[in-house]
């Protein structure tokens, strides 16, 4: 009875060291050791972990670090919260733009292979087709400062968008004359390449080659050409051969 006693003492001690303290420290204590307790089944217990590993996956460490920077200032500057609203809603969105570039990253291996290291979640924000997901992150990382800050975001995006115009104009400008010398060099090279050289390249590059290749099929396909040794074979009479190899025909004396 003594064994049990102390047990139960001391199972009890740390609620009686809370009973002691003031209410808002103790209820710190208690959402402290809940939190705890969850992160502690979540990493221990198999399906929980399963669920968290796929929902979320690393995307987990930016979300958590949000929620626990947001409570932390509830408990000690509730009124943060609310006098930076908007600094907190760009964290937000640095937090989803996170989960955006991990769901890009798939592993070859284990649970993460099915979805990626954003988790379920992160696809929504990211995911597959790359240049989709490229958009929608890009989207989000664009739009979340101009949706806080409309005025001077807006004034700031201006600014760089004629800056980089003014690059683009400069870069051209003195790339212009390249170019054209570049595409005036492609054309003349395209003119001396004739059908009768590149055939000349195939048969082996030797002199007159092109030309001869070419007037033979030029002469085949005109039908002007010297007949086929296996055409004259195919010939159902054996003594007679086509006017076109120049021999002449058995049968012309009794016709005539």
């Amino acid at each position: 009875m003594a064994l049990v006693g102390r047990g139960v003492g001391i199972l009890t001690a740390p609620l009686k060291l809370i009973g002691k303290l003031k209410p808002r420290r103790a209820a710190d204590i208690l959402v402290v050791s809940g939190v705890a307790a969850a992160a502690l089944v979540t990493w221990r217990y198999g399906p929980a972990n399963d669920w968290a590993m796929s929902a979320l996956a690393y995307g987990w460490a930016p979300v958590a670090l949000w929620i626990t920077a947001a409570g932390f200032t509830l408990r000690v500057r509730p009124g943060n919260l609310a006098r930076y609203w908007r600094w907190w809603g760009i964290a937000a969105g640095a937090a989803a733009v996170t989960l955006g570039l991990l769901s890009l990253i798939h592993p070859q291996f284990g649970l993460l292979s099915e979805v990626s290291l954003g988790g379920r979640w992160g696809s929504v924000l990211g995911g597959s087709p790359l240049g989709t997901a490229i958009l929608k992150i890009a989207a989000i990382a664009v739009g979340t400062p101009l949706l806080f800050f409309p005025r001077p975001v807006s004034v700031h995006y201006i600014r760089a968008l004629k800056r980089a115009a003014a690059g683009l104009s400069a870069a051209w400008s003195r790339l212009q004359p390249a170019a054209i010398q570049g595409v005036r060099l492609l054309f003349q090279g395209m003119r001396h390449l004739s059908p009768a050289r590149l055939l000349g390249r195939w048969l082996g590059g030797k002199a007159g080659a092109a030309d001869t290749a070419y007037d033979v099929l030029a002469q085949h396909l005109d039908g002007s050409g010297p007949v086929a040794p296996w055409r004259a074979r195919s010939d159902p009479r054996p003594g007679r051969r086509s006017a076109r190899t120049g021999g002449d025909d058995p049968d012309a004396g009794r016709n005539g």
